[in-house]
């Protein structure tokens, strides 16, 4: 089995970035000739395409969100309200602010109420909605299924000579076996 050489690992990680295979070998430390004679068989190589290949699940895996980073998402949604987006000074929303994934939208106008007053600005604040956040949380911790539920208590059938005042009559003389 082939392993790659340094050389052809930079080149792997260059070649993602830059526009030219050619391009990409130079940046890798191979010489300006060699890249314009040698870059499809560099290229084409079978460890180099693997590596090529590697690289590329990897920069989309990191570009998906994970399990927990999209549990903590919802999280933030289902947990905000208003007062946490609401200081001293007004509605601020900044990414050091917890839950600050539930703004939905957040509009500001500029509105004078009388003539030659001060203007002042009206800023509206929207949340998402927390219902489908906890939802999706209850799904993907399985709290419930869409799938149907039978719950069935123990029910009891006794055979006897009948029924008095409502209730079933538990001393039979008879005994079945089965």
């Amino acid at each position: 089995m082939r392993y790659l050489t340094q050389k052809q690992d930079r080149f792997c990680w260059k070649y993602l970035e830059l526009p030219s295979v050619t391009d990409a070998m130079i940046a890798a430390g191979y010489s300006p000739k060699y890249a314009c004679q040698n870059s499809a068989h560099v290229l084409n190589s079978t460890v180099v395409q693997a590596r090529i290949k590697e690289l590329k699940q990897k920069a989309e895996d990191d570009s998906l969100m994970s399990l927990q980073e999209r549990k903590r998402r919802l999280s933030e949604i289902a947990r905000a309200v208003i007062p946490d987006f609401v200081g001293d000074d007004g509605i601020k929303v900044t990414k050091d602010i917890p839950n600050v994934a539930a703004v939905e939208e957040i509009t500001t106008r500029t509105k004078l109420y009388r003539k030659g007053g001060e203007p002042v600005v009206i800023t509206n604040l929207k949340l998402h909605n927390p219902i489908p956040a906890i939802d999706l949380l209850n799904k993907m911790d399985k709290i419930y299924s869409d799938s149907p539920q039978i719950h069935v208590n123990n029910v009891v059938f006794i055979i006897g000579k009948g029924y008095a005042e409502g209730k079933p009559d538990i001393q039979s003389d008879k005994q079945i076996t089965g």
